[in-house]
């Protein structure tokens, strides 16, 4: 693909000028995905979740859950698995132009961009916040740097999160994200 700066006008697909439009105040998207490996190079979207942010609360009730079929899933006669490409059109849909976040984003929309660039002809262009990396930002001392530890049930633990329901389950490591982010907004450092 060429290197495109994203604008409606550059869009593959007019029916997504939406995602050009301001953005709501206040309003953010938290993502997260299955995979069938953390590797990238050969990671399979298996499930995204998202979960809407507005003003510091989490809209559970207005979750998102989409199951992608892979080779692992093909799940042909399941009518709730969804090609890749209509789960990434629903994502975009539910997405809007609100910001998104995400505990490690990069790696996700790594994988989501291969389709979300067949539908627009360019990569995500909403803000993108690394829910990690404003904790290593605020765990850092600029005068003492120090090695952060960025695994997940590490940041639940510093910032005194609830554990919810299942840890390893990916909608509540959504719904968890979405947690990190709203309490460090409260806070101008991680001890």
């Amino acid at each position: 693909m060429f290197n495109k700066k994203p604008s409606r006008e550059s869009l593959l697909d007019a029916q997504f000028a939406f995602l050009f439009d301001p953005a709501p105040a206040n309003e953010y998207v938290c993502i997260e995905c299955e995979t069938s490996t953390l590797a990238l190079e050969t990671a399979e979207v298996q499930a995204i979740h998202l979960v809407l942010i507005r003003d510091n609360r989490i809209l559970s009730s207005q979750k998102l859950s989409l199951f992608v079929k892979s080779s692992a899933h093909p799940m042909e006669d399941n009518p709730d698995y969804l090609e890749p490409l209509d789960a990434v059109r629903q994502l975009l849909y539910y997405i809007g132009s609100r910001p998104v976040l995400g505990y490690y984003l990069d790696f996700d929309l790594n994988l989501l961009n291969q389709q979300i660039e067949q539908l627009l002809g360019f990569a995500l262009p909403n803000e993108q916040i690394e829910v990690s990396g404003i904790y290593y930002n605020k765990r850092q001392s600029k005068s003492q740097p120090i090695n952060v530890d960025l695994r997940f049930d590490t940041i639940v633990r510093k910032l005194d999160l609830p554990i919810l329901g299942n840890a390893n389950n990916a909608l509540t490591h959504v719904i968890t994200t979405a947690l990190m982010y709203i309490k460090l907004q409260h806070l101008v450092k991680v001890d």
